[in-house]
């Protein structure tokens, strides 16, 4: 399946400086995107607000995969995170990222899609989501503070014990 083409502004608001693109060094984008679903895709341009979800919007898509994570059987969920959740949830972090939200609502999507990660065995991107985590928290930013920095702890102690991971 070819990944959906999405319209990228051609306004030059961007000058990339060979790192690609970085959203902290542009203006926040208001998003205008009314779509539930979207996949995600790399930015390397600032994306159109034609395809940005605003809050409401990435609220109401999350509310829909939280639903969708936890009516899916056990042993369906795996492949089910691999083929659609994982694209979902990039997508909906990626939305708050261009927007520069930091609210309740990017601790929500980070705290999901880390546990989503973790329950499907996904370590490189629950490390992801618990990295930005960590930040946010320090920001003051309100969440599972403690749940995560258990899980954390874990995450070290695996990694410890891996050898992929010792020197």
């Amino acid at each position: 399946k070819q990944p959906r083409r999405h319209k990228i502004s051609a306004e030059p608001v961007y000058q990339d400086d060979g790192e690609g693109f970085d959203p902290s060094k542009v203006k926040p984008i208001q998003g205008r995107c009314q779509e539930l679903e979207k996949e995600y895709f790399r930015l390397n341009e600032v994306p159109s607000p034609d395809v940005v979800r605003p809050e409401p919007v990435l609220r109401r898509a999350l509310a829909r995969l939280k639903r969708r994570f936890a009516e899916t059987p056990v042993e369906e969920r795996q492949a089910d995170y691999e083929a659609y959740m994982w694209t979902q949830l990039k997508a909906i972090r990626q939305d708050l990222l261009v927007q520069h939200l930091w609210n309740d609502l990017v601790i929500d999507v980070y705290e999901t899609h880390a546990r989503i990660a973790l329950e499907c065995r996904d370590l490189n991107e629950y490390n992801q989501c618990q990295t930005q985590l960590m930040e946010h928290y320090r920001s003051g930013l309100q969440g599972s503070v403690y749940e995560f920095h258990a899980y954390r702890l874990l995450y070290y102690v695996y990694l410890q014990s891996n050898p992929k991971y010792q020197e």
